[in-house]
C-alpha cells in the first residue's frame, strides 16, 4: 500500500507543488517514505509506503512509470522527509 504526498511542480499543469495531507492512521500504515525519480534525478514526487524492500515497494514506481517517465524509487527514514511532505 502507498500514497503520493507531494507531486513535484515540474509535472503540474499550474508549475506549483500540490501537497496532499496524509492522517496519522495512514502514516502508522506506511511508515516507508519514498521519492520518485526519472533518470535524470528530476524529482516528480514523494510519498510513504507500508513497505520498503518487498515487491510491493516497487508498485509506486509501477504504477507512475509510463505516465511521468519514473525510473527510480529511492526510500528514507521518516523522521529525515516528515518535514518536507
Amino acid at each position: 500500500m502507498y500514497k503520493i504526498t507531494k507531486w513535484c511542480k515540474i509535472i503540474t499543469d499550474d508549475n506549483k507543488d500540490k501537497i496532499i495531507s496524509i492522517t496519522k492512521e495512514q502514516q502508522a500504515q506506511m511508515p516507508y517514505v519514498f521519492r520518485l525519480l526519472d533518470d535524470d534525478d528530476q524529482i516528480y514526487a514523494y510519498g510513504i509506503s507500508s513497505s520498503d524492500d518487498d515487491e510491493e515497494a516497487f508498485k509506486p514506481l509501477d504504477n507512475h512509470s509510463n505516465d511521468y517517465g519514473v525510473t527510480d524509487i529511492q526510500y528514507f527514514k521518516w523522521v529525515i522527509m516528515y518535514g518536507i511532505l
